[in-house]
């Protein structure tokens, strides 16, 4: 039995297993207990955890801070029969098992798809009210405050789209209200909300809703909404009955997404299992140049949404959709899988598969010829081989790997270890699975753009030896000669990775994410130009990408270095909108503002760069990026200047 029950949602409130509270009056003892909860089980440092609320105190008055807070939690009700506390002399782990906390548990909801239950465990912001005045704690609480903010957007988002998928129309409204109001400025709720309103008969309302979104906008950040935001409204306008329906123009080829795979194991740690299956199945379509296939990215954020078939067309603008699911039980798995026309609906190809787990990769192969014979019958042979991808070689090393990419798309400082110690052991395994080279040439790559290592030269270094060795293992692997590419960005050598990423698109033009390097390689070169162009690319190829705001950060910079201060503004605070801090992304605004004389507009994000990265300055953007020190970057470091910030 859970001995302390800790809610952190909302404020702070301590119960022990028979619900009685527990009152903790210190501020820091709060912060010091809430801390350790979120991160159970983790040892902590116990200067780390000092400098954390005590930071402003000399080392050993804030070492003797912890050790009476340390205490003060040992001596509340319910604490020692808990055994929570696991301190020693150097460091300090709440135990997992004894204490239940509300943040943990509504998180793990949303990751497994249980979005009303996630709906209504969320109970109010992270620590909400809390003021620990302690700059490193309060911009740790404000991370994640951000971040499960945005987890409990994503859970009534999802629910809306259910919602629409059902014809239910005022209940989406409902679930989109929820979005908007936790989030008045994230787009996706809003566009939600107005496809809501039409699909419950309320025109006026979401012609409305867009005024008055559009209104604030212009009010709190002197910008317009973006332009899918306004062409709905504009179909809406002319179009009521049918606007929230109008679907993008189709590409001019077979154009197919590949959606998760419905995890039917009843083990949630078994979902990577799934995702590897559909992502291996998406990577091999992709190498098909007659076919444009949505990026994973994008097509998996309908994961655990259950969304109608037909709006997942319309919305990302494709003729085919496929789905499916998968149980694997000890030995063996059971894989169902359909494709289904998105224009009219019809399954035109539906299959179950029960196989040895050994045989995971023939069925992979098997599955994708079928699903290609399906949509293009005249294909010629030597075009569906080139679908067959090179595996691991056994089916454990494989699934190893998948564990990585599974943290590596966390994107946390925490994951991305977790993801190179898994892609290491593929490696070690299997020396020329050149995935797993790309997957280290790839965590390296986040690690220094995200600033998650103290040595950026050898993590530079690091991450082109990776891409190299994987280009080396498979030359026809267009995430091989991706993550190459993007590992010479990193390393600011652009005409070679310019060449590497021109090269993953010729082998697979649907990577979206070979098309944002190519735009990042050609800006950080100073070309502006071909830069929009591939970025453009990019998000048409994955609409719904988890990379959306390095997307736009990048445009906003090719906008800045084009003298086009008002349009980097605008992206640059399209880009604030997703989730993941990215420095760059308020450099480039303040910049901007900079530049049109708007300092003061340009304050709260140089406060709130400043509260993530205090010791910022013109030597940090280059440490932490593949910024060249020539005039664009010059002309950069002056509207930050100009706006106030020091560097």
């Amino acid at each position: 039995m859970t001995a302390l029950r800790l809610k952190l949602l909302g404020g702070f409130e301590l119960r022990d297993g028979a619900g009685d509270e527990i009152l903790v009056r210190n501020r820091k003892l709060q912060g010091l207990i809430a801390y350790l909860a979120v991160q159970r089980g983790r040892r902590h440092g116990r200067d780390a955890l000092a400098n954390l609320l005590w930071g402003d105190r000399f080392d050993a008055q804030a070492r003797q801070s912890l050790r009476q807070a340390l205490t003060a939690f040992r001596k509340l009700p319910g604490a020692v029969a808990a055994g929570a506390l696991d301190a020693d002399d150097e460091t300090v782990a709440l135990d997992a098992e004894s204490v239940s906390v509300d943040a943990v548990a509504f998180e793990q909801l949303v990751r497994e798809g249980a979005l009303e239950q996630a709906a209504a465990a969320y109970g109010g912001d992270f620590l909400a009210g809390i003021d620990m005045r302690s700059e490193p704690f309060d911009a740790w609480a404000a991370g994640e405050r951000a971040r499960l903010r945005d987890l409990a957007c994503e859970a009534w988002e999802g629910l809306a789209e259910r919602k629409l998928g059902d014809g239910d129309g005022e209940g989406a409204a409902d679930a989109a209200k929820r979005t908007v109001s936790l989030d008045p400025l994230r787009e996706s709720g809003q566009r939600l909300l107005m496809r809501a309103y039409v699909r419950a008969g309320r025109r006026s309302d979401a012609l409305q809703q867009y005024q008055s979104f559009a209104a604030v906008l212009r009010r709190e950040l002197d910008a317009a909404p973006d332009p899918e935001t306004t062409a709905l409204y504009g179909r809406i306008r002319q179009a009521p009955d049918a606007a929230a329906e109008a679907p993008r123009a189709l590409p001019d080829k077979p154009s197919v997404a590949v959606l998760p795979l419905d995890n039917l194991s009843g083990d949630p740690e078994q979902a990577h299992f799934a995702d590897g299956i559909a992502e291996d199945l998406i990577t091999a379509l992709s190498r098909i140049r007659w076919f444009f296939v949505i990026a994973r990215s994008s097509s998996f954020s309908y994961k655990n949404r259950n969304a109608d078939v037909r709006a997942v067309a319309r919305d990302l603008g494709v003729r085919y959709v496929v789905g499916g699911s998968v149980r694997k039980t000890g030995g063996r798995i059971r894989l169902t899988a359909h494709l289904v026309d998105g224009v009219d609906g019809r399954q035109l190809w539906a299959e179950r598969y029960d196989r040895d787990i050994a045989d995971i990769f023939d069925l992979q192969d098997e599955l994708t010829a079928t699903i290609v014979g399906a949509i293009e019958p005249k294909l010629g042979k030597a075009e569906q081989e080139r679908a067959l991808l090179k595996k691991p070689e056994t089916y454990d090393l494989w699934d190893l790997y998948q564990q990585g990419m599974s943290a590596l798309h966390r994107l946390t400082s925490e994951s991305l270890p977790e993801a190179e110690a898994r892609f290491l052991r593929v490696a070690k395994a299997d020396p020329d699975f050149a995935a797993a080279h790309a997957g280290l040439a790839e965590v390296g790559y986040y690690k220094l753009v995200l600033g998650f290592t103290d040595h950026p030269d050898a993590t530079r270094q690091a991450a082109l030896a990776a891409g190299l060795r994987a280009v080396a293992c498979d030359r026809e692997d267009s995430g091989a000669h991706c993550s190459l590419g993007r590992a010479y960005t990193l390393n600011r050598a652009f005409d070679d990775a310019i060449r590497e990423l021109q090269a993953a698109v010729e082998i697979n033009p649907s990577n979206a994410l070979a098309h944002y390097g190519l735009g990042a390689a050609y800006v950080f070169s100073g070309r502006p130009e071909p830069s929009l162009i591939h970025l453009d690319d990019a998000v048409r190829l994955s609409p719904h990408d988890a990379n959306m705001g390095s997307f736009c950060v990048r445009k906003a910079q090719a906008h800045l270095y084009l003298r086009d201060y008002a349009e980097a503004i605008d992206w640059a605070r399209r880009s604030l909108q997703f989730a993941n801090f990215q420095w760059s992304r308020y450099v480039i605004l303040i910049s901007a503002l900079g530049h049109l004389g708007r300092a003061e507009e340009a304050g709260p994000a140089v406060e709130a760069l400043l509260r993530r990265i205090p010791d910022f300055s013109a030597r940090y953007a280059l440490d932490y990026s593949p910024w060249l020190d020539d005039a664009h970057f010059r002309h950069l470091m002056a509207g930050l200047e100009k706006a106030g910030l020091a560097v």
